[in-house]
């Protein structure tokens, strides 16, 4: 959990006008943000999967010749890295009589649109570690990923026998009173979201031995292992959002932290109930486009924004705190960061926040709160 500036005593709003009529200040130009709404042809091109499948099909020697069916790609997890942009690519592939399995990419783009040689993807087996491709028309260079050293523990939590264990006795040894003789017979393990190299959340559902029924041991239990200490931050800050008065809020629920394996950098939480998450909700909304779907929408986006009001009034403190003048100071090189790729992006955030930093020595700053940090559709249930 990080922390940050909020406002107590304001009610839940979905957004805040950069400038209030009271203020008599003159509005900020934000014109220059248009310029981030449109990514350039050159990414678009490589981050749309049609083309990207397109382009397999025709550079692989094994889709050629119908040794293995390509049954999707998707390439995601951009990243400006220098002055090349590096991705990861999931291809799900499969022999026509065999079970789909994923192969890891990574790749890269060339904004310049140059490479010293053209590489050639029916030189070798796909998918070994010595598999590059070249992608001429999408400017697209591609090899087999290495192994994920980052998050080691990955193929033990995809694992049913190993992860039970693996649970049971980070379970058992979290400190929780309730749970210190669990046992768990068997586990169904759900990989929900798989950042290679960052971040790896499985849910699981567990099966305990036949006389432990009314134990109370949880069903449901979410393992997420990180590739550092962030897992830690976490960790804490469940715990110290489990001791406030949020556990009996109305508005929000949370989960119960479990236990936190440092060695292993595994965090273990309880579930929160769900039908689905706000962003399936929004995307299902777009699809839809009806004015009731539109509607719904709204009421569940009202309702996150209460919980998070309620997460900022908690009071808790843990973690990291953060300052107006640092995320300020963050964006501002990022936004130089994608001038010297895409040039016309440059200054293209400097009125607004110049207005920002104005407003915030004209008034005097609130005391530090909780906040989520990093907040997404995909985390509200």
């Amino acid at each position: 959990m990080e922390l940050t500036r909020g406002r107590p005593g304001e009610k839940p709003v979905l957004s805040i006008p950069v400038e209030s009529p009271d203020h008599g200040s003159e509005a900020p130009d934000v014109t220059g943000l248009s310029r981030l709404a449109t990514l350039p042809e050159w990414l678009v091109a490589a981050a749309e999967p049609d083309r990207l499948r397109t382009g397999l099909a025709r550079a692989v020697r094994e889709f050629t010749r119908g040794e293995l069916e390509l049954h999707r790609s998707r390439a995601k997890h951009f990243r400006l890295q220098g002055a090349t942009w590096t991705f990861l690519c999931r291809v799900t592939v499969g022999r026509p009589d065999g079970e789909p399995y994923d192969v890891w990419l990574e790749g890269s783009v060339d904004p310049a649109g140059t490479r010293e040689a053209v590489l050639d993807g029916r030189a070798v087996a796909f998918g070994s570690e010595a598999w590059r491709c070249l992608l001429s028309e999408l400017g697209v260079e591609l090899h087999t990923a290495p192994a994920d050293t980052a998050l080691p523990l990955v193929p033990h939590l995809e694992d049913a026998e190993r992860a039970r264990v693996l649970l049971e006795s980070a379970i058992r040894g979290g400190g929780v009173p309730a749970y210190a003789e669990m046992r768990i017979a068997t586990c169904r393990p759900q990989v929900m979201r798989y950042d290679r190299g960052s971040r790896c959340t499985v849910r699981y559902q567990l099966i305990h031995p036949p006389d432990a029924v009314r134990r109370g041991w949880p069903q449901v239990v979410v393992a997420k292992s990180y590739r550092d200490g962030t897992g830690q931050n976490a960790y804490e800050g469940m715990r110290a959002l489990w001791r406030s008065e949020l556990l009996r809020s109305s508005t929000v629920a949370i989960a119960e932290p479990l236990a936190y394996v440092p060695e292993l950098r595994l965090l273990v939480q309880g579930p929160v109930a769900e039908d689905r998450t706000l962003e399936e909700l929004i995307c299902a909304s777009v699809r839809q486009g009806t004015p009731a779907a539109r509607n719904e929408v709204d009421e569940h986006l009202a309702r996150a924004a209460e919980g998070l009001a309620a997460l900022h009034g908690c009071g808790v403190a843990s973690g990291e705190t953060l300052t107006l003048e640092s995320e300020v100071a963050e964006i501002r090189a990022l936004i130089e960061r994608l001038a010297g790729v895409v040039p016309q992006l440059s200054g293209a955030a400097a009125p607004l926040l110049v207005r920002v930093v104005d407003l915030a020595v004209e008034h005097t700053g609130d005391p530090v709160r909780p906040s989520h940090g990093t907040f997404r559709p995909a985390q509200v249930l």
